[in-house]
């Protein structure tokens, strides 16, 4: 029984030491009623799940005629479907409601409130006009109620020591039973005494709950401990620069300097502060606790800039993020933009993303420029932590995805509909009753157009853009644009699609020759939620008709690959 264990060591640490045959004595008996209760506690929470507490992971479980396993959301998955076909869907004799996702089924068992008849829908699911409830465990309930008032009695009985560390005891003897698992570092000092500085297994993602992190806890003696995350390629690899050189000529690349730039300064991180939001983790971009800098100036992770000259493509300040060995890596919607920068025209050099977004690197500047994430927000995610798709087939409202969102079902897979029931299938009780929500069908995409800040950049033609995947030879979609007339702007279309998938490569095609230049092009999936970003290296990207353009560098097509 190691969770009761951990609450005896850590109610222990609050009783005098013993000194006497007398005192070792009492302390023995006041060991045992604490064990008492706690087995009492463990035996109830055990036979009802519904309790408010809840039995410990490895604690016993009552002996059962079926094989089957519950999951956290109270999904029990069990053997076999029953004679049922994949994707079909019924209420049981027993009052559950199963689905068969092949070979086994997934089920939950349905009770009513007591003015309310339990009675079946039109597809013979178990359904409760007057609405839903749990088992009447009220006796229970007033019993683990009991329980818990005479173990708090006790500890404050027997406790010699501040009042306020009993009641952080008492506050987590509830999480302690029901096998809670810390999902910061003050959850993983209060429920497991943890006081030294290091690395520690956390579940911090509300919407996956069983997505477990590496985490490094600072301050862990402190009242306020902090997440960081370690860094495994170290500071090398994970630098942020502002250069400080300045020529005194700023139209040439080399030449004669000037007085140094005063936001110069080189910064490099070995562990990012990070802060935890539902689905994902920002990074506090300006902590510096296990930061170096030489230079005047700290530069936040992931800036970069200078003040070195306007010529293109001379730029000296640079940047790095490698989260190589983590168990994150950038969010989809993470991009750099160049900011404070002239001349306007000036872009990022060496922009590079890799294809699984953990390695960023760019080279920016100007007279003066610099570039850092968009919005000066940097956001993490884990790759279980940030998918569209339920593993146990659920859909709709109330079942959020990984990602954040309501979870649908996958358009490319076998169960591509959602039931009234916010269950996935493939039948006209899934796919065409009223309610039900078809993702094979079109939904509306967004296509985001970033063109290059060059002079005469824009175009006042057509630009057809068709979309391609890894998956299939097939184009998945097509749209064409049009009014990408001025430079260095962002154009957001909308367009249309069924089974968009995630896209890989892209084919543009200009309808004239009045010549557009680009820098990107990104494509947000409204299935998956998830950004594709299409990078042009510098002077690359030159649409026309009139091959002759831009000194016979354009072209009327070229395909795009994603970035990475």
């Amino acid at each position: 029984m190691r969770v009761l264990v951990v609450v005896l060591l850590g109610w222990a640490l609050f009783l005098p030491a013993a000194s006497s045959a007398d005192v070792q004595e009492k302390q023995q008996d006041v060991f045992e009623r604490v064990e008492d209760i706690l087995e009492d506690l463990r035996k109830l929470t055990g036979e009802e799940d519904s309790l408010d507490l809840r039995v410990a992971d490895d604690a016993e479980t009552p002996a059962v005629t079926e094989e089957k396993e519950v999951a956290d959301d109270g999904l029990i998955t069990k053997k076999g479907c029953d004679g049922h076909q994949v994707g079909e869907e019924w209420g049981t004799p027993e009052h559950d409601n199963c689905y068969c996702q092949g070979p086994d089924r997934s089920c939950y068992h349905v009770d009513c409130l007591p003015d309310s008849e339990i009675a079946r829908d039109s597809n013979g699911l178990w359904d409760c006009p007057g609405g839903f409830t749990i088992d009447d465990t009220s006796e229970k309930q007033t019993e683990v109620d009991m329980l818990e008032n005479s173990l708090f009695q006790l500890l404050e009985d027997e406790s010699s020591q501040d009042p306020a560390e009993v009641d952080m005891l008492k506050d987590n003897i509830p999480r302690m039973l029901t096998g809670h698992k810390a999902t910061s570092c003050s959850e993983e000092k209060s429920l497991n005494q943890a006081d030294e500085d290091g690395e520690y297994t956390l579940y911090p993602f509300a919407t996956s709950k069983d997505v477990a992190l590496r985490v490094y806890c600072h301050d862990m003696a402190s009242g306020n401990p902090k997440e960081f995350l370690t860094l495994p390629n170290g500071p090398d690899e994970n630098y942020a620069i502002v250069f400080s050189d300045r020529l005194a000529q700023g139209w040439r690349c080399t030449g004669a300097l000037q007085n140094p730039y005063g936001r110069a300064g080189t910064t490099k991180f070995s562990k990012l502060r990070i802060k935890f939001e539902s689905s994902r983790v920002e990074v506090i971009r300006d902590d510096q606790t296990f930061a170096q800098t030489t230079g005047p100036n700290e530069v936040d992770y992931g800036h970069a800039g200078d003040c070195y000259s306007w010529e293109k493509g001379c730029a000296k300040g640079t940047f790095k993020v490698d989260l190589t060995g983590t168990e994150l890596a950038l969010a989809p919607e993470v991009q750099w933009v160049m900011e404070e920068r002239w001349p306007e025209w000036l872009t990022i050099y060496d922009m590079s993303i890799s294809k699984d977004r953990k390695v960023a690197s760019g080279r920016c500047g100007g007279w003066c420029g610099h570039c850092w994430p968009a919005g000066k927000k940097m956001y993490l995610v884990h790759p279980q932590s940030f998918k569209a798709f339920r593993k146990d087939y659920r859909c709709g409202q109330g079942y959020t995805a990984g990602n954040g969102n309501p979870a649908i079902c996958n358009p490319a897979g076998h169960v591509p509909c959602c039931s009234p029931h916010k269950w996935c299938g493939s039948s006209p009780a899934h796919c065409t009753c009223p309610g039900c929500v078809d993702y094979r069908k079109e939904a509306v995409h967004r296509l985001k157009i970033k063109t290059d800040a060059a002079r005469y950049s824009g175009s006042n033609d057509e630009l057809t853009v068709e979309i391609f995947s890894d998956l299939s030879e097939n184009v998945l979609a097509t749209t064409t644009v049009s009014g990408l007339t001025a430079a260095a702007t962002e154009y957001s279309r909308d367009f249309a699609a069924a089974n968009l998938r995630d896209p890989s490569r892209l084919r543009l095609t200009i309808s004239g020759d009045d010549g557009l230049q680009l820098d990107w092009i990104d494509v947000y999936n409204a299935f998956t939620g998830q950004h594709s970003r299409f990078s042009c290296p510098t002077g690359a990207c030159r649409l026309s008709t009139d091959t002759s353009d831009w000194d016979n560098s354009s072209v009327p097509q070229l395909d795009l690959d994603v970035d990475g």
